[in-house]
């Protein structure tokens, strides 16, 4: 019911996601920690797997391992999508034999895309596709590659919500480190939304650059 992406940026030492659904709250399967990396665990996700993700890197275990340890601890885990990026490992995703059709993922070396429930394979090739290609900071090329799910047909349920987050060490409130997290909770169109509030940013971002050159 969720196409998904987790990336990292290892210049700008970025890391985060941006995922779409026909459910309320699609965010809420997603977790990014600043200098370290992202997960989602959706389609008939594991909530718990997102903080033992983080402990397990701690731990310094990698990615594989962190996974066996999911499938060794989950009796439904077919039934389960993860995709999974580190700064130190980079990515790793899996999608279980039971879950719905149109299902799967594709990973690169700082990203993997995971989706199901989607009208077509075309949906995460073009995920991974766009944000390979797009240019600017982990944000943008994170909601190139929502934007494009959507675009190449998505859920095919439909609509409801979005999110996407970038952790940065230092920024946004004391001890959150968040650079950016939009929420978009209930629309008939959330990416298109979300696109439509990043543009507001930009704008909003060089008016302020503007007027601190007065």
């Amino acid at each position: 019911m969720t196409f998904s992406i987790v990336a990292i940026d290892k210049e700008a030492q970025e890391t985060g996601f941006a995922i779409a659904s026909c459910s309320w709250d699609a965010g809420q399967v997603c977790l990014a920690q600043a200098n370290v990396g992202a997960i989602a665990s959706q389609a008939q996700g594991n909530l718990s797997f997102l903080s033992q993700y983080f402990d397990k890197l701690a731990e310094r275990k990698d990615l594989a391992t962190i996974l066996e340890a999911f499938r060794a601890s989950d009796d439904g885990i077919e039934s389960r999508q993860i995709g999974m990026v580190s700064f130190e490992q980079g990515a790793l995703a899996f999608t279980g034999e039971e879950c719905s059709r149109w299902a799967g993922h594709r990973i690169g070396e700082d990203f993997a895309c995971q989706g199901n429930i989607l009208v077509s394979p075309d949906v995460i090739d073009a995920m991974a596709s766009a944000f390979q290609a797009a240019e600017g900071s982990l944000f943008e090329r994170l909601y190139a590659a929502l934007e494009a799910g959507d675009g190449t047909g998505g859920d095919q349920r439909g609509r409801q919500s979005a999110r996407l987050a970038v952790k940065k060490k230092g920024w946004g409130q004391p001890g959150t480190d968040s650079m950016i997290d939009i929420r978009i909770e209930d629309h008939d169109d959330p990416v298109k939304e979300m696109g439509r509030i990043l543009t507001f940013r930009r704008t909003l971002a060089s008016i302020l650059s503007l007027l601190r050159k007065l």
